[in-house]
């Protein structure tokens, strides 16, 4: 039964109509789960087996999909298991909540994927940005089960609440939100060829294969080989006591604010009293950072503060010392497979993986002199800057499609 209910804060203007109220059952011809026996895989398939983990940013990842043959997927199939181009493909198990619109033909799913196809009166697109929304997405996580593995049931998804303009609305609506989703992906596109182009410059500069020359045109002088030792100080931290941590004060930048971003997590950041003599356990802006033990040892990080911090126990803090050293080169080199093939055979694994100073310090690094140093540092900051505001672009415009779809789907 339909219900009639206001439309939601957010509409485009042509449109005046009242929404229907009524179950997501009601506005589906067929929800049902994919295949629950082994299928063989074959690298040179030609059906495209798709799990939960395959379905990523609305869209199916078919560069992670293993493959079956044509036989399998004929013969060892039901109808359920293999969806129709047009047809919304939900993770339902472990990993929840993704949806994605089939776009294709040669393709089956697993027991982990839902398929709900819709009908006539509701355009797939727009069910797929409803399922996406935080709302929905939110009723689906919240009614999930299951301890180790975590299960959306369809049985519950069937019943959801779901509102529905006309049909010419649902495709305006969905036609906008995906313009929003394409400019997504052409953001997340970039950032990837700018990381993989910065990759591989990297490889090119450090290896000597690219090399930069003077304000004549002239040859810089040949590159020193050195240990970080030799041009670098690698300071530790202080003890603080934890049961002295405060939510106000001079922040601790402890291991864990060290991720995967080269940027200092402030999610959990602690703070302290002033200590005394805390010269060398100060951390200032663009001063460069590596945890030393737990879960992200050998992670480094620049700091980005504006006011200083002071740095914890088993943090590494690189100083520079000897004046051979063009600090930002030295960022660029720590942020280098160069420096990450060195350490790895440091890194001491057990239940507390850790590093020493001596370690870090033994490493080898090529050094050229000043100028081409500040050249090459330079550059690669000039790139970094570009994936930074790539990077920010992306974030604003993924904020912005959350809020349409706050709005859009109350």
């Amino acid at each position: 039964m339909h219900m009639t209910e206001m439309a939601p804060s957010l509409r485009f203007n042509s449109f005046v109509s009242n929404y229907f109220t009524n179950q997501l059952e009601d506005n589906l011809d067929l929800i049902t789960y994919g295949f629950t026996n082994p299928m063989p895989t074959v690298d040179d398939g030609e059906y495209f087996l798709i799990t939960a983990r395959d379905l990523k940013d609305n869209k199916i990842n078919y560069h992670t999909a293993r493959k079956t043959t044509k036989d399998a997927y004929n013969n060892l199939l039901s109808d359920k298991s293999r969806p129709l181009k047009g047809d919304i493909l939900l993770s339902k198990d472990g990993t929840l909540g993704r949806v994605a619109v089939v776009d294709r033909s040669n393709i089956c799913v697993n027991q982990s994927v839902a398929v709900l196809r819709t009908s006539l009166d509701v355009n797939q697109d727009y069910l797929l940005h409803i399922l996406s929304s935080p709302k929905y997405q939110k009723i689906m996580l919240s009614n999930a089960g299951g301890s180790s593995i975590k299960h959306i049931y369809i049985t519950v998804v069937n019943k959801m609440k779901i509102r529905i303009p006309s049909v010419e609305e649902q495709q305006k609506i969905a036609s906008f939100l995906s313009s929003v989703d394409e400019k997504i992906s052409q953001l997340e596109k970039k950032k990837t060829l700018l990381e993989t182009y910065k990759r591989g410059i990297m490889q090119k500069i450090f290896s000597q294969e690219l090399r930069f020359k003077d304000e004549n045109g002239e040859e810089f002088a040949e590159w020193e080989k050195l240990s970080i030792g030799d041009v670098c100080k690698l300071q530790g931290g202080y003890a603080f006591k934890s049961e002295k941590f405060d939510l106000t004060g001079i922040p601790i930048i402890r291991i864990s604010n060290l991720g995967s971003n080269k940027k200092l997590d402030t999610e959990n950041l602690v703070y302290y009293d002033k200590i005394d003599n805390d010269d060398n356990f100060i951390v200032r802006k663009n001063d460069l950072l590596i945890a030393m033990s737990g879960a992200t040892t050998g992670k480094s990080a620049v700091c980005d503060f504006d006011d200083v911090a002071y740095l914890n126990q088993r943090v590494g803090l690189f100083r520079s010392k000897g004046g051979k050293l063009f600090y930002p080169f030295l960022v660029q080199f720590v942020f280098s497979v160069f420096f990450e093939r060195q350490l790895k055979p440091f890194l001491v694994s057990g239940a507390q993986p850790n590093i020493s100073s001596k370690d870090i310090e033994c490493i080898k690094i090529k050094i050229p002199e000043i100028r081409e140093q500040q050249k090459i540092a330079s550059f690669l900051s000039s790139i970094d800057k570009k994936i930074e505001i790539t990077s920010t672009q992306l974030e604003k415009t993924r904020e912005f499609k959350k809020g349409l779809l706050q709005q859009m789907f109350v």
